[in-house]
């Protein structure tokens, strides 16, 4: 498979006061080959927005490389990169379809505003309809305003705005996460069809293990900005190696069984270069993992950062 994205040593600190520093993301590698779709899953605070972000260009990373298409855009300058025909190859489906949504527009005029205009002249026009109709828009709604919509045609009208700029990479950000379960299962197929006619690469953020495992086909597994695993989501997912992994399955309702995990997270402000970050909550955890930082190697067809992967018996 060509590859598309690739990452590499990629960081992202933010300034807290005192000289501190929260680490979001803190030395990912990632890559993503076109036509691909890659889930990004963990718990609230791991960092799975930040990446996205960062691979978008909607925040500058601190350190590391981010290439799309063989350019490297990680130290393009913003304004230049505004400029870029590549930008527009890089589009983004956000969460809340309705704040992502101008209020004041119609439908056609939210759709249209990715080709940079705001009146809708023939060619525009016929644009918006083709990205209308490819996502299951009907035309008497795209003179509605989106408060006019549905949670679920708000998600398609997002959906579509990203599509008329024809993207390489569609980056989604939670785009389901506020719809009801049938309306989600319509808008992931919609995604995955989307994504086989047109051949474009999926990074696809999410807290929801099953929703990942039914949309992407490689997973990475974040945990306080770390690679904890990756690999073939049906691997990682179905038989995770990572103590962490198999804490998140078993959470997971019709996917895992166990119990929750104890202990307090390490805080993810300054936190110690040389340890594993997840020991303050892991079962597994052994005097060595609170000095030595566990590199990201192949345990069981799959890249897993853990000292103990070898002894963890495959859940499921």
């Amino acid at each position: 498979m060509k590859p598309l994205v690739g990452v590499a040593s990629l960081k992202k600190l933010f300034p807290v006061g005192k000289g501190r520093q929260l680490h979001a993301v803190d030395g990912v590698d990632l890559a993503i080959g076109e036509g691909d779709s890659l889930g990004v899953i963990g718990e609230s605070g791991s960092g799975k927005s930040t990446l996205a972000r960062l691979v978008a260009r909607l925040v500058d990373p601190d350190e590391g490389v981010i290439r799309i298409g063989g350019r490297d855009i990680g130290s393009m300058p913003a304004a230049r990169l505004a400029r870029d025909p590549l930008r527009r190859a890089i589009q983004l489906v956000f969460q809340n379809a309705d704040d992502a949504l101008n209020p004041a527009f119609t439908v056609s005029r939210n759709i249209a505003i990715r080709l940079g205009r705001t009146k809708l002249d023939g060619e525009a026009r016929r644009r918006v309809d083709l990205a209308a109709t490819e996502v299951g828009i009907p035309a008497t709604l795209l003179a509605r305003r989106p408060h006019q919509l549905s949670g679920g045609q708000q998600t398609r009208v997002g959906i579509a705005r990203a599509m008329i700029s024809e993207p390489r990479l569609l980056i989604l950000d939670e785009p389901t996460a506020s719809l009801d379960v049938s309306v989600q299962a319509n808008v992931l197929k919609l995604i995955d069809a989307l994504r086989r006619k047109r051949g474009m690469a999926i990074f696809f953020v999410s807290h929801d293990l099953e929703v990942v495992r039914l949309i992407c086909r490689r997973v990475l597994v974040l945990y306080l900005g770390r690679v904890a695993e990756t690999g073939d989501a049906a691997t990682v997912l179905g038989q995770p190696r990572h103590p962490y992994t198999q804490a998140l399955v078993a959470a997971t309702p019709g996917m895992g069984r166990g119990k929750p995990l104890a202990g307090e997270p390490t805080s993810p402000i300054d936190p110690p270069a040389q340890a594993c970050l997840f020991a303050s909550r892991c079962p597994l955890a052994v005097e060595r993992c609170r000095r030595e930082r566990p590199l990201l190697r192949n345990v069981g067809g799959r890249d897993v950062a853990c000292h103990r992967a070898e002894e963890t018996a495959p859940a499921g």
